[in-house]
């Protein structure tokens, strides 16, 4: 490894890529269901949610280094960038990694006969994250694999913390067992790596890569080949739901504080509150792939929309504070979608609460539900 440059710099140089897929572009989002009764701009934004995605592959590197948020420095010193492999938001924060906070840290030699697969990622404790950018490059890594043979064995990188449900889902999806997994503490460790492999995520951001549907595919159809409860258990769950949210979410940042008063104007409609956190992952991605109305509070649960058909109906709850991330997910999968905003929005400490107004609520439900019988 050569010594690092300062200030870092970005390059890629040293990537030797395999491409996959070409450039394409993401698909266009419907129009909302009722437009006329949403903020013009909520509208304007949701439809201009649309970019072309770069051709989408693995990229491969030698003589390397992993460092905090999955980040890597090649073996010239410069930090590792392609579209595909960085969201666009890390190298806006270059100060993160400077050389002096880099040295600090106790470097650790991995095995020279094993090929690492990078999928660490800066919202490794995220649910969403884990659902739109690890597990589809874990996927599209798979897929490359079945086109290749190698003569070596492969471990994947992950942070120490990255949480069991998320081992649980590569174990039981991908076959990927804990013995295959290296992991690293990222506040004190670097790891150096003579073989690694990069896999491009699928969304890039807002657009979401078309091939992010052969992803969604492969896992409806291991969960309905190989999980006999999620069968089982299509019979017992709400085609009309609301997803509540416990208190399980990593470093929970908003509350809905007339939850009450909304579910009870719900109730009316024949729409069931429901806690998709409660689930496995199997359990989960059957709940979705049969809904027929969903509606939730803008984040990672209301993501799981991904794994719900072209005739789902969705509902955001939305703020002022989110992205447009769902509009990208009902572009991809050709669902119709309708944001409601809040009456009230209110910064406490770190913790945004929002007041939904009911009459709003009431209206926007019975337009939805009047499209859906139309």
């Amino acid at each position: 490894m050569k010594t690092l440059l300062s200030p870092l710099i970005i390059g890629n140089n040293n990537l030797v890529s395999s491409l996959l897929f070409p450039s394409e572009p993401s698909k266009r989002p419907l129009p909302l269901i009722a437009p006329d009764i949403c903020p013009q701009w909520f509208s304007d934004r949701h439809s201009e949610v649309f970019g072309w995605l770069p051709p989408l592959g693995v990229h491969r590197l030698t003589n390397c280094l992993v460092i905090a948020n999955g980040m890597v420095i090649n073996e010239g010193g410069e930090l590792v960038y392609s579209p595909d492999i960085v969201s666009p938001f890390w190298t806006k924060k270059l100060d993160r990694y400077s050389i002096e906070t880099i040295k600090t840290k106790e470097i650790i030699s991995c095995d020279n006969d094993i090929i690492y697969v990078r999928l660490a990622n800066p919202g490794f404790k995220v649910y969403g994250h884990w659902l739109l950018d690890i597990l589809p490059s874990l996927w599209l890594f798979k897929y490359f694999c079945s086109t290749q043979s190698f003569d070596m064995d492969f471990k994947f990188v992950l942070q120490e913390g990255t949480p069991g449900w998320a081992i649980d889902i590569i174990s039981d999806y991908f076959g990927i067992c804990r013995d295959m997994i290296i992991y690293f503490d990222e506040a004190n460790q670097i790891l150096s790596i003579k073989n690694l492999i990069i896999p491009s995520y699928l969304r890039v951001s807002p657009a979401i890569s078309p091939r992010f549907n052969d992803f969604v595919n492969d896992l409806l159809y291991v969960s309905l080949m190989n999980k006999a409860t999620v069968t089982n258990n299509q019979t017992k769950f709400p085609k009309k739901f609301f997803i509540l949210r416990g208190n399980g979410a990593i470093n929970r940042k908003t509350t809905l504080d007339n939850q009450d008063s909304l579910l009870e104007i719900l109730k009316q409609f024949g729409i069931v509150p429901f806690y998709p956190e409660s689930l496995s992952f199997s359990d989960q991605i059957a709940l979705f792939s049969q809904a027929e109305l969903i509606i939730g509070e803008f984040g990672s649960a209301l993501h799981n929309a991904v794994f719900s058909p072209d005739s789902t109906s969705v509902v955001v709850l939305a703020n002022s504070f989110m992205n447009w991330t769902q509009s990208a997910i009902s572009a991809l999968r050709g669902q119709r979608l309708q944001y409601i905003k809040p009456e009230t929005e209110q910064k406490v400490n770190s913790l945004q609460s929002y007041v939904y107004n009911i009459d709003d609520i009431r209206i926007n439900i019975e337009t939805v539900l009047t499209a859906r019988s139309s």
